[in-house]
């Protein structure tokens, strides 16, 4: 079983098709799911804790994956156009250690 699903929202997707995604994985149990709607500027990140999920979205600051331990990005790299530089970001991302 997957860690950690992560869905990006396209232009064409439909809300009930989201839920549906979002109905599988919860039936699978996965412990965190992350929703990412570009057009809505907000990623929905679902997190299993006690047998229960516990929704958190983001739309500004640092978002924090439970399941990748210490991996925190910037809310505006995954939200805006155009993206920072990958080697920038790896390399900021490395000198935070």
């Amino acid at each position: 079983m997957s860690e950690l699903m992560i869905e990006i929202a396209s232009p064409g997707d439909r809300a009930a098709d989201l839920r549906a995604l979002e109905a599988d994985y919860i039936r699978l149990g996965v412990p965190e799911i992350v929703f990412i709607d570009q057009s809505k500027k907000s990623i929905r990140i679902l997190s299993l804790t006690n047998g229960e999920y516990a929704e958190c979205i983001v739309s500004t600051g640092t978002v924090q994956f439970r399941c990748i331990e210490g991996l925190q990005l910037d809310a505006a790299w995954i939200l805006n156009e155009p993206r920072p530089d990958s080697y920038e970001t790896v390399t900021r991302l490395l000198a935070s250690e």
